[in-house]
């Protein structure tokens, strides 16, 4: 049984079940009907609990409805409650007893008012004894003709909501049955628990957090505490008996029977039969839970070091990388006298095959939608560029996969890392692994004139929609279509320019579409520019990076991202061109759905970075897909894995410092030992930087150099100048460099 309590202006469990079970008196224009009277009359409408369970559990009513705001607020005050609670004054029995003896008392005081108007004034003592009589026997309880033993019930497990009516985390304490010693249920994690806190934790109010300042001052504030109970689980002490047989049951009806028959018989119920099984629910669940704990067991074994390691270590092998990794400090555990480990290329190649695809299936299916920090994730991008590089056969088999998955919608990986997936640094990954893959399989001939012939389509493709648009025999022509269709030229044709499927072409082609759709959704209008410009910059060769390049700007990608950019800023016949990406900001609103968020706790800036850097990567995606690859913006640090005092430490990328180098040896003098304060002040001017004096002075006090016949005696070499720089990007998260 469940039972809603209300919280409001409520300070225990009891006054809350009291509402519950309050009286309430139906008059005035909230008469009832009498099915006797045919008229309507005043009507006392009472709540009350008939039959008690076993296990009762009281959800109490946190959430409200703040009718200032309209919104959902969550009400944190104080509520009590016990490890004991006695149900007795709630039960129908109880009112019914109360009733009766508010109906005997009533009757004996009108009788004890008849008797003392008839006697004198002057009473003798024994009237006044027989007074105090009927007083005591007035104050005596008249529940207590109920045992208490059939209405005891104690705590048996709590569920805490922490957080907003917006948001928050659940948890539970809950008592043992055998060791009776209370227990913390948090997600995967189980401690022990005091039940002696549970005011602490469960009740609510507010709590007292003090802040002490350095002047030795002591600020109190008083907050509410955002933990508390929302449902309460109570155990009957004596458990509901059943008659188990007819004989039982008529047995226990005629013992309690009465002379007076009652006027209205109750309807009788059906006994239980003796060979119904009985069960207290465990048996029920048991094999629910534990099906669920082997799930749960099975997924922790998955994502553990050593799996991934495991599934590394098949893709090295399946392409004989394993000969490679003399540095790796795994033991090898294969016998002596055993055969080689190595699957043989040319007789095992379909049971290779259907193990990388296993692998590939863990890693892209399961694996890269978790959050993994950038080393886990720099070694899984490390494992697949070695394994492109290795295999021409593994790279055809992951690319045309790829491009069939493209048709489906569940199992699509290229939607899912540029739509669906939450972890950001997982997914651009992926996506990174997507172009590396894409680049690595150009490297083969065969891939080559397919692209080319793809081209070539596009093209003539291209020159069929602008001779029927120009001619106006084709007024649905004007949106710029996404693939290659048949439409624009007999088929014939296409057999006769030798177009076969490619699969980098149908992964392009695949991008243009999602480039149409992507205005709908935040997340593609960042990642799908980013994967775009991975694959304008992941070529190996000059040769396989300008054709990729090429095949991206005959499907229109830079137009497509132009437009995607400006949006309804374009040029009306842009617009027509590109309808998709052409879609105003007013219009999206009303064809998505966005996340409703009611409360300023969760709101934050997210839409302005967001902006920001979208707009970022698609100038970057554009210039890299017009041969201008300097456009992309490069980290100029990266952490350590380490931390001081809680705070990550961070160090200079390979590619800042190599930048940092160039600038370096530009601005000092020719021949020079290093750069002088003159020469800083002079990179300063040039860069339009404005730093303290005395900030430069402490510059070339910390890392400067002593060099004879300089001025000032100091120089500021190579090394000192990345070390101010490394420090730099430790100590502040906006200015990283002098540039």
């Amino acid at each position: 049984m469940n039972i809603d309590c209300q919280i409001r202006n409520m300070s225990s469990i009891h006054d809350s079940l009291s509402d519950v079970c309050v009286d309430q008196i139906m008059e005035g224009d909230n008469k009832v009907s009498c099915e006797n009277c045919k008229v309507k009359t005043n009507t006392i409408l009472r709540t009350a609990i008939s039959t008690l369970p076993d296990m009762l559990v009281l959800s109490l009513k946190r959430f409200d409805l703040d009718f200032t705001t309209f919104e959902t607020v969550k009400l944190n005050s104080r509520c009590e409650f016990g490890e004991e609670l006695n149900m007795k004054q709630y039960t129908l029995q109880a009112k019914e007893v109360l009733e009766a003896a508010g109906e005997a008392s009533a009757s004996a005081a009108k009788k004890n008012k008849e008797e003392e108007e008839s006697k004198s004034e002057a009473g003798s003592m024994m009237d006044l004894e027989e007074s105090d009589t009927k007083d005591a026997a007035e104050e005596e309880d008249p529940l207590s003709a109920l045992p208490d033993e059939d209405y005891e019930y104690k705590l048996a497990g709590v569920l805490v909501h922490a957080g907003v009516a917006q948001g928050g985390h659940y948890y539970s304490f809950i008592k043992d049955r055998t060791s009776a010693k209370w227990y913390r249920f948090d997600d995967e994690d189980v401690t022990p628990f005091d039940k002696s806190s549970i005011e602490r934790e469960c009740f609510g109010g507010t709590v007292k957090k003090e802040t002490k300042y350095t002047n030795g001052q002591t600020h109190v504030v008083e907050q509410d505490q955002f933990a508390n109970a929302l449902m309460l689980f109570y155990e009957k002490v004596k458990p509901n008996k059943f008659a188990s047989s007819e004989g039982e049951e008529k047995e226990a009806s005629a013992s309690s029977s009465t002379d007076d028959a009652p006027m209205e018989e109750e309807p009788k119920t059906e006994a239980i039969p003796s060979n119904l099984e009985l069960t207290n629910g465990y048996n029920v669940f048991l094999p629910e839970v534990t099906k669920s704990n082997s799930t749960h067991s099975w997924q922790s074994f998955l994502l553990t070091n050593e799996f991934q390691s495991f599934v590394k270590e098949i893709l090295n092998r399946c392409t004989g990388q394993h000969q490679n990794n003399v540095e790796d400090d795994s033991m090898d555990i294969t016998p002596a006298s055993s055969p080689s480990p190595d699957i043989p290329g040319s007789e095992m190649d379909t049971c290779r095959l259907g193990i990388v695809r296993m692998s590939l299936s863990f890693v892209f299916d399961v694996l890269f939608h978790l959050p993994l920090n950038k080393d886990v994730l720099d070694s899984w991008f490390k494992t697949f560029e070695q394994v492109f590089s290795s295999s021409i056969e593994i790279t055809s088999m992951f690319v045309a996969d790829l491009a069939d998955r493209t048709r489906l919608v569940n199992e699509n990986w290229i939607r899912a890392y540029t739509m669906e997936c939450s972890e950001e640094k997982p997914r651009q990954t992926a996506l990174k692994i997507f172009a590396c893959a894409i680049a690595s399989l150009l490297s083969k001939n065969a891939e080559l004139e397919l692209l080319e012939r793809w081209m070539e389509a596009w093209k003539q493709q291209v020159e069929d929609r602008e001779r029927l648009i120009a001619s106006k025999r084709d007024h649905t022509a004007s949106s710029f279509p996404t693939k290659l269709e048949a439409t624009f030229r007999p088929l014939e044709d296409f057999e006769k320019i030798g177009v076969t499927a490619t699969s980098v072409g149908i992964i392009l082609s695949y991008i243009s579409e999602l480039i149409e759709v992507s205005p709908r959704y935040t997340q593609a209008y960042i990642d799908i520019p980013f994967f775009i410009r991975e694959l304008a910059t992941s070529g190996k060769s000059s040769l396989e990076l300008e054709l990729l390049r090429d095949a991206m700007v005959e499907a229109r990608f830079i137009e497509r991202l132009t437009c995607l950019a400006l949006r309804h800023n374009s040029d009306e016949q842009v617009k027509e061109t590109f309808p998709g990406s052409s879609v105003p900001a007013d219009a999206l609103e009303a064809i998505t759905r966005k996340e409703v968020r009611s409360t300023n706790i969760l709101m934050n800036n997210s839409e302005d970075r967001s902006d920001y850097a979208t707009n970022l990567i698609l100038l970057e995606a554009i210039g890299c897909l017009m041969g201008m690859p300097w456009v992309r913006k490069e980290p100029i640090f990266q952490e350590t894995g380490e931390s001081n005092r809680g705070r990550a430490i961070r160090t200079l990328t390979p590619r800042a410092i190599e930048a940092l180098s160039i600038l370096y040896e530009e601005s000092k003098p020719n021949g020079a030992a290093g750069m002088t304060l003159n020469d800083i002040h002079q990179y300063l001017r040039d860069c339009s930087m404005r730093i303290p004096p005395q900030r430069i002075e402490q510059l070339f006090e910390r890392h400067g150099v002593d060099v004879e016949g300089v001025d000032g005696g100091k120089v500021l070499d190579l090394n000192g100048f990345l070390v101010y720089h490394r420090e730099l990007v430790n100590n502040s998260d906006d200015q990283v460099c002098f540039v």
